[in-house]
């Protein structure tokens, strides 16, 4: 007899409970040498613990006691239980939709034919980083009204779908909320610190976490989660190659206009203390050991006394006027030449401007640093208040960051209206960032990918959703869709064709092996309108294709 498949139960954790209910039975007897083991249940249990659970057969055998028929098998049927209960599929019971930790964000749940999609962030008031992850609800939201009412889907059987959202301050406990309510995909966590406990606790039932704010980063989560875990974003490591050839491009630049032999680079690292998981200092590790000047590497430069030690880190974060000041001067006397930030809102809002004041009171002889900066997960907005009006100060500011069209653009028109305030109707909402536009395009791949998976089979299972992703990712597909394309992408599913859906940043091309979505770079100036411009020159690996001119 094969075992039944066992599940510790846990505190808090009922998902593990309903995977209970929906154990696989593989056996039909339990072998002996005994031609008649019983003649009635009891005998069976009188037979010892290989026979727990089993009963007594017609043939006088021991069997595998049937599985309970399930509770419901459509969401009506749960409403007798009260208003805001849906049929899981992945156990056949009711279950409440909301908690304290979930909340219905988008559609209509317990009405037959819907499916859900969960949603992790920190979108609860008293989240420490609620004013910029309720942009990334904003965003799934947006995505559902674009699908399903400005584009008219239906799912294969008429239905739609639902969005429920969930803090992830107790992540294994919204997670395994999201998975007993029967969830097909769950988008975030959005935190990296979070994500080993989402994946260890969804693993059991293998509902798949599509992460798109973490810049793809496997190493934080367990070695088994390659099943269930998506990156719809680049890996961190892949920043360090388009890093260094622009380092590359500018190096002899610079090192002429300062009149230096050795280039002299800070590295800053955002700082933050809201994560267990510091997400940037992983880029400084990443930068100290592969970014590449003066012929050697960073920690190599950094034990340079000949070029007077040639590397250095600093830190910032959200402080006190005095504690910028003081990190203001600590760059600026240690005289670099390249700046290059791994950090969004805190350096741009309050280090950034105070170390360009200080460059001020500076002679006029004391060379003035450029800013390589790598666009990740934010675009820091400092930039575009500098003098940039002033094109020697346009000149010293470039970087990298994931080549993409217009489409973001279009994205944020769509984003600032779908958010007008509801008390000031007549205003347009906020400027989205890119974090909200990452929400944006994983909520579309889900969409997308789970009505492929309800094409080929009616009741797919999130199993199924996630491989349904190669088919709506397919590069070299004959349909490429864009977010304005929606119905015609759905007409290529449902003539069972493959289609090549492009996101507002990332173009989908998932390595199998990471399940890693992989950037195409390009270079970035800011403009004299304070607007950041893409150079259009694609990084293949080595160097950026083009013309290698200093921004104008």
């Amino acid at each position: 007899m094969s075992a039944r498949l066992k599940v510790a139960r846990k505190r808090n954790y009922p998902i593990l409970a309903s995977l209970a209910l929906t154990a696989l039975v593989a056996c039909t007897a339990v072998v002996s040498e005994d031609p008649v083991q019983c003649s009635t249940d009891e005998d069976c249990a009188a037979r010892g613990p290989d026979f727990v659970d089993s009963i007594c057969g017609p043939n006088g055998t021991c069997v595998e006691k049937p599985a309970p028929p399930p509770e419901c098998t459509k969401h009506s049927e749960c409403a007798a239980k009260g208003p805001d209960f849906v049929c899981s599929e992945l156990s056949g019971t009711c279950q409440k939709v909301t908690s304290d930790d979930c909340q219905v964000a988008y559609g209509n749940p317990t009405e037959d034919g819907t499916i859900l999609l969960g949603l992790l962030s920190e979108i609860s008031r008293e989240d420490t980083l609620y004013f910029r992850h309720n942009q990334y609800l904003s965003a799934a939201q947006l995505a559902f009204v674009e699908f399903f009412e400005k584009s008219g889907v239906l799912l294969p059987g008429g239905g739609k779908a639902a969005l429920v959202a969930c803090t992830e301050h107790f992540p294994r406990r919204a997670s395994a909320h999201l998975a007993n309510i029967g969830v097909k995909a769950i988008i975030g966590p959005a935190d990296e610190g979070r994500q080993k406990a989402v994946v260890e606790t969804i693993l059991p039932v293998k509902v798949p976490s599509f992460t798109p704010w973490m810049n793809g980063n496997p190493s934080a989560v367990i070695p088994e989660s390659g099943q269930v875990t998506y990156f719809p974003a680049f890996q961190r490591p892949e920043v360090v190659a388009p890093v260094n050839a622009l380092m590359k491009e500018l190096e002899p630049r610079v090192k002429q206009e300062h009149g230096v032999q050795s280039l002299r680079v800070a590295v800053i690292i955002n700082k933050t203390t809201t994560s267990a998981y510091d997400t940037y200092a992983e880029y400084g590790d990443l930068m100290d050991q592969r970014l590449v000047f003066n012929g050697k590497s960073a920690v190599e430069n950094e034990r340079d006394v000949g070029c007077g030690n040639c590397y250095k880190r600093f830190p910032t974060s959200q402080a006190t006027p005095p504690v910028v000041e003081e990190r203001a001067k600590a760059i600026i006397a240690f005289k670099p030449d390249i700046i290059v930030p791994f950090a969004d809102i805190d350096w741009g809002a309050q280090l950034l401007p105070k170390l360009e004041f200080e460059y001020e009171k500076e002679p006029a002889e004391v060379p003035r640093p450029y800013y390589l900066h790598p666009f990740l997960q934010i675009e820091d907005q400092g930039y575009k208040f500098l003098k940039v009006s002033d094109a020697a100060v346009r000149q010293r500011v470039t970087g990298i960051r994931p080549l993409r069209d217009n489409s973001f653009e279009v994205f944020a028109n769509k984003f600032r209206e779908f958010t007008r305030p509801k008390s000031a109707p007549e205003k347009l909402g906020p400027e989205p960032n890119p974090g909200a536009g990452r929400a944006f395009e994983t909520t579309l791949l889900l969409l997308f990918a789970s009505y492929a998976a309800m094409v080929e089979e009616p009741n797919a299972t999130p199993q199924q959703v996630a491989a349904a992703v190669t088919k709506v990712t397919q590069r070299g597909a004959p349909q490429k869709i864009t977010l304005n394309d929606i119905p015609i992408g759905i007409q290529r599913l449902n003539a069972k064709e493959p289609i090549d859906l492009e996101g507002l940043f990332t173009f989908f091309d998932f390595d199998p092996q990471t399940h890693a979505a992989s950037a195409i770079w390009t270079t970035w100036c800011v403009g004299d309108k304070g607007q950041y411009l893409s150079q259009n020159r694609v990084f293949d690996g080595t160097v950026f294709g083009g013309s290698a001119t200093p921004c104008q």
